[in-house]
């Protein structure tokens, strides 16, 4: 546990999730589970930003940045609040 709390910044985990890591990580049939959902729901999304022509970066992470340029503001707009999509500008 100390290998995480040294490279954890105090505000991305809470100490209530830090506590239960361990128990989780030792629950592979869970974790692998959870990890398939990711990449599958990534994998989702990816092909409806490539059926809309929006330019992406490759990623292997559980996000996806994209490019949408000038309708960034109409994008916060229009999905401010859920928990679905989250935007910040690169600027």
């Amino acid at each position: 546990m100390q290998w995480i709390r040294r490279v954890l910044s105090p505000y991305s985990v809470n100490s209530l999730a830090l506590a239960c890591l361990p128990a989780a990580l030792e629950d592979a049939a869970y974790l692998e589970w959870y990890v398939n959902e990711v990449i599958s729901a990534r994998l989702e999304f990816e092909a409806v930003l490539d059926a809309a022509q929006v330019p992406r970066w490759p990623t292997h992470a559980n996000f996806i940045l994209v490019d949408i340029g000038p309708r960034h503001a109409e994008f916060r707009s229009t999905h401010e609040g859920r928990r679905s999509a989250g935007a910040r500008p690169l600027q």
